[in-house]
């Protein structure tokens, strides 16, 4: 956290420019109950530019979802892939991936609130477990090629699922 800002998103737009960028994960409940024109904001010259979410109450991030689609995003990502012990101790990031049913519920409404794509962003799986929630409705979704525990799984540095 604290390092694809605005700043970083210029200098990377300037090495790609065609790329899809993301932001910062952004939780829901500040979007809505906080500045959500500062939080939201960003140069046109940083588009194509998805908003990653973070967050576990289904109405709350299609609000959010609403929120970003309409400050011009190209692209909502639902952000269940961050190991941070803040981030689990808030019931999101990693910690969803235990919980799929509620993974697919998010993803089910922010899809319904926006006209945008909806992506979600996970870890290849908790400890040994495989996560199966990746194709529950978003229609594609990206993973690091780690566990939430950190370790490394060989030749496994980013895949992509989409949905058919």
């Amino acid at each position: 956290m604290e390092w694809t800002d605005r700043h970083c998103r210029y200098l990377h737009r300037l090495f790609s420019p065609h790329a899809l960028l993301y932001s910062e994960m952004i939780v829901a409940k500040a979007i809505l109950r906080g500045d959500a024109a500062r939080l939201l904001g960003h140069d046109p010259s940083e588009r194509p530019l998805a908003l990653q979410l973070g967050g576990s109450e289904p109405d709350e991030l299609a609000l959010a979802a609403r929120a970003g689609a309409a400050a011009g995003y190209a692209e909502i990502n639902l952000n269940v892939g961050c190991p941070s012990d803040r981030v689990k101790n808030g019931s999101f990031g990693a910690c969803l991936m235990l919980n799929p049913s509620l993974v697919a519920d998010c993803v089910r409404r922010m899809k319904d609130a926006v006209p945008i794509p909806v992506t979600v962003k996970c870890r290849i799986g908790i400890g040994m477990a495989a996560h199966p929630a990746l194709g529950a409705g978003g229609g594609r979704g990206g993973g690091h090629g780690r566990r939430e525990d950190g370790a490394d799984v060989a030749g496994k540095e980013r895949w992509e699922c989409r949905d058919r």
